[in-house]
């Protein structure tokens, strides 16, 4: 009864009772629903990060019908999901009738942020989903997940999908340069900067939270994945930590981890290491995965230097005026995707010893930089335009791509 649409009963369809019921509930969802309308395919937590302020848009538009499927086991909080089901125009399903429909309804997107070949073992479900609803001539549309890295950029290429929304010049350029049709790749900002301020106006509440009178120092880092291609990696990662531990004078800083929301809280790195080292809450207060109280804007304004390594963190403090040191092990480590950032000021590249980190984190904290000077190149490299505008041009590229 499936016949080639097998591939989709794999995702969603487990019993005999389920088949049947697809059948004729689709033959009669597809007839009924031709109108535009957008399938959010989340397979990862970047896909929550890009899509929520999507939805939140959509929530108060209501012209289009939205589509949430979960492919993997990440899902939307739970007060977003809330507002969802109390709409009536975005829905939650775990059937694949939605997807059926793209195929049949020419007017349907299918929407995306995972999907790079290049990338495949962390991709391959969005790879191959997309690739099947392009042999059946859907739709497809992969957003922009990360920055400007290179590594980043020359996944994006791969991307599986025939039309792309990326936020900023660099990687838009880069897109075109490497083969991808103009007509296809739009370029729209990130939606998630329209409310980020470019004025560095501390909040004083978060700052009284955090600690008073010592410089603030931000990590935001991960430990994880990015020193794999190393035999022992989990050696490097308690080396990396320990190396920005032991150079920071926390008579005179406090220190704020940003966990990575893949980090892991069980066992805990950061923790593990502030106790091996004698320091105490005193000294560190870390921000788990889960912790939504403050978003990682608000960290970065309140701080007074950014430690990381290869993050769109270091694009996102250096709109916010921020000096930034990127601490690796290795010179052919995660930072060197960044090397394009190193004709700006507050941007330093730092590898190996904690003495070396030690004198940087001396003199970049203190250091004062004329932020003004390349503000407007850093804003359209990174995110085309920061006027409050760009969730309103990922929509209208939407709605552009559901007429072609």
């Amino acid at each position: 009864m499936l016949g080639e649409n097998i591939f989709l009963s794999n995702y969603f369809l487990k019993t005999k009772k389920e088949i049947i019921s697809y059948v004729l509930s689709s033959i009669f969802f597809c007839e009924k629903n031709k109108e535009d309308s957008y399938n959010f395919l989340i397979t990862s937590k970047a896909e929550i990060r890009i899509f929520t302020p999507l939805i939140n848009y959509f929530l108060k538009e209501k012209k289009h019908k939205i589509f949430i499927i979960y492919l993997s086991n990440y899902f939307l909080n739970d007060n977003l999901t809330k507002k969802i089901n109390n709409s009536e125009n975005i829905f939650i399903v775990n059937s694949p009738i939605p997807i059926i429909n793209s195929i049949k309804n020419k007017k349907s997107v299918n929407i995306i942020c995972l999907d790079f070949v290049l990338f495949y073992k962390s991709h391959f479900k969005g790879v191959d989903f997309i690739r099947f609803l392009k042999s059946k001539k859907a739709k497809t549309t992969c957003i922009q997940h990360g920055g400007c890295q290179d590594d980043n950029i020359k996944g994006q290429i791969t991307s599986t999908s025939d039309y792309q929304i990326v936020f900023g010049k660099i990687i838009y350029d880069e897109l075109v340069f490497g083969g991808r049709k103009v007509k296809n790749t739009y370029l729209t900002g990130n939606p998630n900067h329209d409310k980020v301020s470019l004025q560095n106006n501390l909040s004083s509440s978060l700052k009284a939270k955090v600690i008073n009178k010592r410089k603030i120092i931000l990590v935001a880092t991960c430990l994880h994945t990015e020193y794999n291609y190393k035999e022992n990696p989990e050696v490097y990662y308690i080396d990396y930590i320990t190396n920005i531990y032991k150079s920071i004078d926390f008579t005179n800083c406090f220190l704020i981890v940003k966990m990575h929301p893949q980090d892991s809280v069980n066992p805990n790195i950061y923790e593990n290491v502030m106790k091996d080292l004698k320091l105490s809450l005193n000294n560190i207060q870390f921000i788990y995965p889960n912790d939504r109280v403050f978003s990682v804007y608000d960290y970065i304004k309140i701080s007074d230097l950014v430690i990381s390594r290869s993050s769109t963190v270091i694009e996102e403090a250096l709109l916010l005026g921020k000096n930034i040191i990127a601490y690796d092990l290795f010179e052919d480590g995660p930072s060197i995707h960044y090397s394009k950032l190193e004709k700006y000021e507050q941007y330093k590249k730092i590898v190996e010893t904690e003495i070396n980190l030690k004198k940087a984190i001396e003199y970049f904290i203190n250091k004062k930089v004329d932020y003004k000077k390349h503000k407007s190149d850093m804003v359209e490299n990174f995110t085309y335009k920061l006027d409050g505008e760009s969730l309103q041009r990922v929509v209208n590229a939407l709605e552009d791509i559901s007429k072609k």
